[in-house]
Parts: C-alpha cells; structure tokens; sequence
C-alpha cells in the first residue's frame, strides 16, 4: 500500500529546499564574507544544507529526515532567538517561536506520523 504525502509536509519539505538553495546562491554570489562573523557563518551554511537534504529526504517519507529537520530548525531557532536577545528585538523571539512551533507541530501531526511511520 502507498502512502499519501500530507500536503503540509509536501510544502514544509520544498519550502526548506527552495529557500535553502536560494540561501547558498546568495551566499556564493556575495563576495563579501557574512557579517555575522566566520563561526556563525559557519553555522548558517552547515544549517542551510542539512535542512536541504531533510527537505528531499521527507519527500521520500523517512522518518530520520523529520528528525534531522526538527534538530536543525530547534538549533536555527536557539541561534537567532540568542541574537536576536542580543540586539534587544525581544518583540520578534515570539515571531520565531511561533514560526517554528507551526512547523513542527504539522510535521509532527497524525497524518505526517502515519507518513513518515515504517509501516506501509
């Protein structure tokens, strides 16, 4: 029996790999180092890529993408709630959460459960 792709996880999984190839062309393109500083930098690029390849893996409906997805939008989210503390735009850390909160929640529902389950 086939299983029926949510369409929530349909859109999350291109959502992350459109945006995520857009990300590493702006990077490639700029000739400028980014301002956020090497280590950081560092981060954005390994972050984009993995939330690439979970993007494609959840097409596929393995159950480890969801949770390589889950880790790096978890970390994302620490690291620019941590800046944006930083900078004192506390208004938008709820924006963020929020944000994050949506995507996990409707990668996490029942229907993407049964999804990504091993069960066919």
């Amino acid at each position: 029996m086939h299983k029926v792709r949510p369409l929530s996880v349909s859109i999350i999984a291109w959502f992350s790999v459109v945006t995520g190839v857009l990300q590493l062309l702006q990077t490639a393109v700029t000739s400028t180092p980014p301002a956020v500083g090497t280590v950081l930098g560092t981060f954005g690029a390994v972050n984009t890529g993995l939330q690439i390849i979970s993007g494609l893996w959840m097409l596929k409906g393995d159950r480890h993408a969801r949770t390589l997805f889950a880790a790096t939008l978890v970390a994302a989210t620490l690291v620019v709630a941590s800046i944006l503390t930083l900078v004192g735009q506390f208004g938008l850390i709820l924006l963020v959460l929020l944000y994050a909160g949506t995507l996990l929640y409707f990668l996490y529902r029942p229907s993407a459960s049964a999804f990504f389950s091993k069960r066919a």
